[in-house]
């Protein structure tokens, strides 16, 4: 009996490079500095129980951020300090499907093979950013 290989997303680029994509075709990107991104990560995670969705990190950037997935039209409506919302109009380097460590941009949480059009849920980001900022809802 033959295994069927999960394809990756049709917009992610090959193995071993790095691509500039239009972000408002198949996800908006809500970038957010590295530390607040990191305690959001995590308690999307333990909330969760499951991966959040996929996740960019930019460690070399000259202030190093976060590039959570979300739903294409995300970026339009959303407001929250401290962050900023990659819509229409505007680009994100995205990592091949095996670029998982630094140097460089890589994922923190790459996209899930058996479900390659999950993204992170835009309204458990925001309270999760909120949280990971010590500001309530």
């Amino acid at each position: 009996m033959k295994t069927r290989r999960a394809l990756p997303p049709p917009w992610m680029p090959r193995e071993n490079t790095c691509a500039c994509l239009p972000a408002g075709r198949w996800w908006d990107a809500i970038a957010v500095p590295q530390q607040q991104g990191l305690g959001a990560l995590e308690i999307l995670d333990r909330e969760s129980g499951r991966a959040p969705g996929p996740v960019i990190w930019d460690p070399s950037a000259r202030q190093p951020r976060l590039y959570f997935l979300t739903a294409a039209g995300t970026a339009e409506a959303w407001e929250l300090d401290g962050s900023a919302p990659f819509g229409s109009s505007t680009f994100v380097v995205v990592p091949g499907p095996t670029t998982i460590e630094p140097p460089g941009v890589h994922w923190l949480v790459p996209p899930d093979p058996d479900e390659p059009g999950a993204l992170v849920d835009a309204a458990a980001l925001r309270e999760a950013l909120l949280r990971a900022a010590g500001g309530a809802l």
